[in-house]
């Protein structure tokens, strides 16, 4: 019995020890989890401000061609790389010069730990440290200011690392991050600077020699001590198992330096480069890695080498600077882009993104306002008057054709492929100035905003200034099917979805949409590439006749200190500026030639034969005559076809009184008829009372703006009148008699802001229109 006793009380015992082991045990895991719950989830801002640190960013074309690195603002060469695309010898060098148990301890080495502390008691200082990398990478997410304080909180921090990430996720922070001085970050960027080579192509003598630098990085260079670097890194060597004794690091040493020399990283389309680094989100910033560009940089190259040649060719007129845009239209993308001649060119502003500044641009807007002619009702064969006209009060402006002639009536189409300046400005002043300024708003000349108040019917001429990129991309409008596409300079990548820059860096167009009905889109560029008709303007041998399909628009402005031109063909749309940043004069009349040259040698490189614009089915072709723009077919012959918008045809010619005959001019023609000493059958009987008076100009409807910078009493708006009589014309402004006289009856409106009513009266019959000054009430 007393043995049974002894026997329960022992196996008592045994069961109780047993559960206070298992409730310590379960206590010790609790207070493990606890910990590591502490470790895995307290919030760690500080990191969370490190991983989100930018890093360079390299910029490659549509082919994957290095462009530019974009580094982060402060100047710091931070290239990241990926741990599986480096060699294995250098992870294993950084760890054998760091921390060689760092994939068996937790953030702490504790054999590290103790090591030291042997190593300072004896020394009677500090002689070695014991920070692991897990410590090194928390030291450099939350720095602090040492001391027992500072290693206790770095020490957690390591931990809280290791408890959040994998060793493979910490090595690579790690590598990403390494300080290796003079701004100079992570091992890809110091491979680089140290021996001119991608950490993926690192030798192992190299891998060894360059994981020490980070330990004393000013006295470890390889270039400046290449002993002492030599001599701190052979013991690493050993323990990455890289057999390599004092004179082969010093042979590695040497190679390096003389690659490094040699090294130079990519700086191609540096203005493109500068705007794409500004638009970088935090995000992407952070992610680093490539950008894939839409430019073709061989391309790039090409129209870079033509700009200088043309520049060179125009020394002696003093013009020093260049920009040109290549775009694909049907991909919405930047081929090319060139923002000046010389990006290191500090006297002549080279820095300055010559294809964004804004410039007057001269006649390449003429495209646009006669497109909105007939959008307006105008036709390709609406006779407009190039004859001397004054347009304003006292000093009035009396626009000039760049030939100094005057051609008299002319069709629209001859107007514009022959760049005529007084057609041009009597066509904004039927149209009213607030009316084109709007239509190039919606064009994306963003730039027009901030200028309406101070337009007038020079606008016509290109007296408002709007920038390179904004006439190249409205252009490239007449190249396709009337829509304008939304142009983007990144393709899609891991981190963009491309167009995302498009938006703050070009006008912003949102989705490609329709500007222009079909027909208004198939006659301007007809018009555009109309050879024949360019020869009034420009001679029969004009740099801009291609022997393939293409359509130009050149300018001039500023006494030639600004010459524009645009050019396309069925798949690219070139634009080119030649001048100076600053305005400086330029010496003679070096003329639009310069910059056409550059736009039609580039699309004679690229254009791909057999290609072709989109048809022309939205037109059909009329027999009209050349002189009056009417519908006229003798047998004898004298007419020439004309295209008009399906279903419309101009009215039967009244002009010619008879084949072989003289003309029968309108009255406003009269002046310039006797001037020229044509022989012409005249206007009405003399004595027949009219039967028809027209307010010629401006149209009905019309808006315009005061010039804030021109005495008002210089500013007027030209009213021109008309009748088929010889009875006297009334002209009244709201309602009081403002002129009278005879046919063309010419007349300044004072422009004074508000709504204005014009009537002309002629006998019995009158015609009346209502235009507006100043905005458009809400």
């Amino acid at each position: 019995m007393a043995h049974w006793r002894s026997l329960s009380s022992r196996g008592g015992s045994t069961g109780t020890a047993r559960q206070w082991m298992l409730l310590a045990g379960s206590c010790f895991g609790v207070v493990l989890l606890s910990v590591w719950l502490l470790l895995r989830f307290t919030p760690f801002p500080e990191l969370q401000q490190f991983l989100q640190r930018p890093f360079s960013t390299l910029l490659v074309d549509r082919y994957g061609e290095p462009l530019r690195y974009l580094h982060p603002a402060d100047g710091t060469r931070r290239i990241r790389t990926e741990l599986q695309d480096l060699p294995a010898w250098v992870p294993a060098a950084v760890i054998a010069a760091e921390d060689r148990r760092f994939m068996l301890h937790y953030g702490i080495d504790g054999a590290a730990v103790l090591r030291a502390a042997s190593q300072n008691i004896r020394g009677g200082g500090r002689v070695s440290g014991a920070s692991t990398i897990s410590m090194q990478l928390a030291r450099l997410a939350a720095p602090h200011r040492g001391g027992l304080r500072g290693k206790a909180a770095e020490a957690w921090n390591a931990m809280r690392l290791e408890a959040r990430y994998s060793k493979h996720e910490l090595l690579q922070m790690y590598l990403n991050a390494l300080p290796f001085g003079s701004g100079v970050e992570g091992i890809e960027s110091a491979s680089r600077r140290f021996f001119g080579v991608s950490a993926a192509g690192l030798s192992p003598e190299e891998a060894v020699l360059l994981a020490v630098i980070p330990r004393r990085p000013a006295s470890l260079n390889p270039h400046s001590f290449p002993e002492r670097a030599v001599r701190t890194a052979l013991p690493s060597a050993a323990a990455a198992g890289v057999n390599a004794d004092e004179q082969m690091l010093l042979a590695a040493i040497q190679a390096g330096q003389a690659r490094a020399a040699g090294y130079h990283e990519p700086f191609e389309a540096p203005h493109l480069a500068d705007r794409i680094s500004r638009e970088l989100t935090p995000a992407q910033r952070a992610a680093g890695g490539s950008l894939r560009t839409t430019l073709d940089l061989e391309l790039q190259h090409r129209l870079e080498d033509l700009l200088y040649a043309r520049l060179r060719a125009a020394g002696d007129s003093r013009i020093h600077n260049g920009a040109a845009l290549v775009l694909d239209h049907h991909r919405g993308e930047v081929l090319a882009y060139v923002g000046s001649h010389d990006y290191f060119d500090d006297q002549n502003s080279g820095m300055i993104d010559a294809v964004r500044i804004r410039r007057q641009p001269g006649s390449t807007l003429k495209p646009f306002l006669y497109a909105l002619a007939l959008e307006a009702g105008f036709t390709a064969a609406t006779i407009l008057p190039d004859t001397p006209q004054a347009f304003g009060a006292e000093e009035a402006y009396i626009p000039q054709n760049f030939s100094r002639r005057f051609a008299g009536p002319v069709r629209l189409r001859t107007a514009l492929s022959s760049s005529l300046n007084i057609p041009a400005v009597h066509t904004v002043v039927r149209l009213g100035v607030g009316a084109f300024a709007d239509h190039l708003e919606d064009l994306g000349f963003s730039s027009v905003a901030d200028q309406r108040d101070r337009v007038g019917a020079g606008i016509a001429l290109g007296n408002v200034e709007v920038s390179l990129l904004e006439l190249a991309t409205a252009f490239s409008v007449f190249a396709g099917d009337g829509n304008l596409p939304e142009y983007r300079v990144l393709l899609p990548t891991d981190h963009t979805s491309g167009p995302a820059l498009n938006q703050p860096a070009y006008p912003a167009h949102g989705i490609s949409h329709p500007h222009y009905d079909a027909a208004t889109v198939q006659i301007i560029r007809d018009i555009l590439a109309d050879q024949a008709d360019r020869v009034l303007g420009f001679g029969a041998d004009s740099v801009l006749n291609t022997s393939f399909p293409s359509i130009a628009k050149t300018g001039t402005a500023n006494q030639f200190s600004n010459i524009w031109a645009l050019a396309a063909d069925p798949d690219y749309t070139v634009g080119v500026w030649m001048g100076n940043i600053h305005g400086e004069t330029v010496i003679g009349r070096p003329g639009s030639s310069l910059p056409a040259t550059v736009a039609m040698q580039l699309l004679q490189d690229i254009h791909e034969t057999g290609r072709r614009f989109p048809p022309a089915d939205a037109v059909h072709q009329v027999r009209i005559s050349p002189i009056s723009g009417m519908r006229y077919d003798p047998p004898g012959g004298g007419s020439i076809p004309e295209l008009f918008p399906h279903g419309e045809y101009p009215p039967e010619d009244t002009w010619h009184s008879y084949p072989g005959g003289p003309i029968r001019y309108p009255p406003e023609y009269q002046d310039w008829v006797r001037d020229m000493g044509f022989r012409s059958a005249g206007g009405a009987a003399d004595g027949r009372a009219a039967t028809r008076v027209r307010i010629q100009s401006p149209n009905d409807g019309a808006r315009f703006y005061r010039d804030p910078y021109i005495s008002e009493r210089h500013q007027s708006i030209g009213v021109v009148v008309t009748s088929d009589g010889q009875e006297p014309i009334q002209l009244y402004w709201n309602d009081s008699l403002a002129a009278e006289g005879h046919s063309p009856l010419r007349w300044q409106l004072p422009v004074i802001p508000g709504r204005h009513r014009i009537t002309a009266v002629a006998g019995s019959v009158q015609d009346q229109i209502r235009l507006q000054v100043g905005a458009s009430e809400p």
